[in-house]
């Protein structure tokens, strides 16, 4: 019985590292190949060109497009990868999301690490936080949702995590599910993914009353709140 135990311990080792061998190959065909096309990237990515792409809807689609493509190559070497661009400090910027899934977290550290220096490119392991200002809209179906129109108030959960409750402006009512996945989406977007992944509990968006109770907190504050709460346990 304990040979067999060992066998299979054995087995279940090489497939491992075989898999591991796989993967880091095939980062490596990845990077070689964004590598070859990066100066044309860069270019695509870039802020001037989305902003001409705003009055030019063949331009946006040509960077849909090139999204799509970098997407499907990234999903080549693990099928959980998206890519995200932006553009900040002079530089391009690919950031390497799995959504939020914990269980990836470390491939995207590895394949970040893999990834070459490229000239005008910035390569992130999983979506930062990110500062939300007042006048940002979000727009959900026919709804536009006011960045400086939302409170919140938040629970420690006896796991660490804390439960959120958002307070919008909008009929909630209409599209309770629907909102409280937005609202999960926005607040692993504000915290950043690997902070989020720690701290979000449940989620649950309400109409704004008349009069607000007390003890509410500007949406906007949420980031600098959660991470002083996090560093004072």
């Amino acid at each position: 019985m304990k040979l067999v135990a060992l066998v299979l311990f054995q087995v279940a080792c090489l497939t491992s590292l075989a898999h591991a061998d796989e993967s880091s190959e095939k980062a490596k065909e990845f990077w070689d190949w964004f590598e070859l096309r990066g100066d044309r990237m860069a270019e695509l990515f870039s802020y001037e060109t989305g902003a001409k792409a705003q009055d030019d809807p063949k331009l946006q689609k040509k960077i849909e497009d090139g999204v799509g493509f970098v997407g499907d190559k990234m999903r080549e070497v693990n099928p959980m990868f998206s890519p995200f661009f932006g553009f900040a400090n002079g530089e391009n910027t690919l950031t390497v999301t799995v959504h939020g899934d914990a269980e990836y977290f470390d491939d995207v550290d590895r394949f970040i690490a893999a990834a070459p220096k490229i000239k005008s490119w910035n390569f992130v392991a999983l979506k930062q936080p990110r500062k939300m200002a007042p006048e940002m809209e979000i727009q959900t179906g026919s709804f536009k949702l006011k960045v400086g129109d939302w409170n919140y108030s938040k629970v420690k959960t006896k796991s660490g995590a804390f439960d959120f409750t958002i307070f919008v402006p909008n009929k909630v009512s209409d599209d309770q599910e629907g909102f409280d996945r937005l609202f999960v989406q926005v607040l692993t977007d504000t915290l950043g993914e690997r902070l989020g992944n720690t701290v979000i509990g449940k989620v649950r968006t309400v109409q704004s009353p008349k009069e607000l109770p007390e003890g509410l907190l500007p949406f906007t504050d949420i980031g600098a709140d959660i991470q002083k709460a996090t560093e004072s346990g």
